[in-house]
């Protein structure tokens, strides 16, 4: 009944879905490549800041500057093109790997900040049935995740799958140019 609501839920699984392929899938890639584990937890350790550094800071941009609706778009787009990024890279430097994986987390932070800003904006206190239903998503993308490998893997080599999940987070622009602006 509520748009903006149902194509938060719609971010919601998309950014999920990122998650999910990118769990799966990257360490394979990496691995694939002759990372060794070890180069694979640098690099991984350090494509997590994004979550811790830009919580705060982005939370106070969208409310007094730019609004949740540019900053999802703007996090779809960063998150899409590095991912993309990654379709097209066999270097094993890891200086490289670390600069993407880095850039496709501060897109997927931007982007989980303003999903969750924009939601709790727009529900009430009596809207715990969309407070579960919102959280009950996060599986969603886990469960749709092994599929689309599949098909992928079936069709093409696994860096297909990076480039086939930047087209999903181009949806998630889309999906996000249409939420109504809460400025």
């Amino acid at each position: 009944r509520r748009p903006g609501i149902r194509r938060i839920f719609v971010i919601q699984i998309l950014l999920r879905l990122f998650y999910a392929l990118m769990v799966i899938y990257t360490p394979l890639y990496l691995l694939d490549l002759g990372f060794s584990p070890t180069k694979i937890g640098i690099i991984f350790s350090l494509m997590i800041i994004p979550f811790v550094v830009l919580s705060y800071p982005l939370g106070h941009y969208a409310d007094k500057r730019w609004g949740e609706k540019e900053l999802l778009i703007a996090g779809f787009l960063v998150t899409a093109l590095a991912t993309s990024a990654i379709a097209f890279i066999d270097s094993t430097q890891l200086l490289i790997w670390a600069v993407v994986l880095i850039t496709t987390r501060i897109g997927a932070a931007t982007v989980e900040i303003m999903n969750e800003i924009y939601f709790f904006k727009h529900i009430e206190e009596d809207d715990t049935d969309t407070l579960g239903a919102f959280r009950m998503l996060r599986p969603v993308g886990y469960i749709l995740a092994p599929f689309i490998g599949i098909v992928v893997l079936y069709i093409a080599d696994m860096r297909f799958i990076f480039f086939i999940l930047s087209l999903f987070l181009l949806v998630g622009v889309y999906v996000s140019a249409l939420l109504r602006d809460t400025k």
